[in-house]
Parts: structure tokens; sequence; C-alpha cells
């Protein structure tokens, strides 16, 4: 059965002069890439115009045990959540 939950996009950035970022509020979040949830923690918020152009985090992923990757995704509440506890969210 397929999610209609999308996967994280990938953002791509903007002029860094132009760019404001900022520390993140809630951390550890799930991010949905390739279909499924992974763990990660947010980094970095960064946006240019948030009114226009909305937010983007830079988020790092918890791949393995010893291996983690970062990338730059646009924020979609459907498919990067608060991780409260140990189980991904449903879907």
């Amino acid at each position: 059965m397929a999610s209609d939950i999308p996967n994280a996009a990938y953002a791509r950035p903007g002029p860094s002069w132009r760019e404001r970022e900022y520390p993140p509020k809630h951390a550890p979040v799930w991010v949905r890439i390739d279909g499924t949830w992974q763990k990660g923690l947010i980094i970095r918020w960064m946006t240019i115009d948030p009114a226009r152009l909305g937010w983007e985090c830079r988020i790092e992923t918890e791949v393995s045990a010893s291996d983690r990757r970062t990338a730059r995704y646009v924020y979609d509440e459907r498919s990067i959540r608060p991780r409260h506890g140990s189980d991904p969210p449903a879907g």
C-alpha cells in the first residue's frame, strides 16, 4: 500500500549573503526519505524571506550507527516531524 506522505524535498541554497540562519527549537525529528522514516537532528534553520519563500533546514540523519548524512531540505510538516519517542510516525 503506497503512502500519500511525501518524501522530504532537497533544498537548493540561495545566495548565502541574503540568508539568515537560526538555531533549532526542536532538534530531534523524523524525516521521510525514500519512503521510510529516519531519525534526524535539525542543525540549522535558514530563510531569506519566510513569508514569501518559507523555511529550509539542515538535517543530520542517522543512516546507521556509525554513519551520518547531512542534507538541506525544504521544510514540510508532512515529511519532517518532531521526534518525541522511538516509534516513527504512521504511514
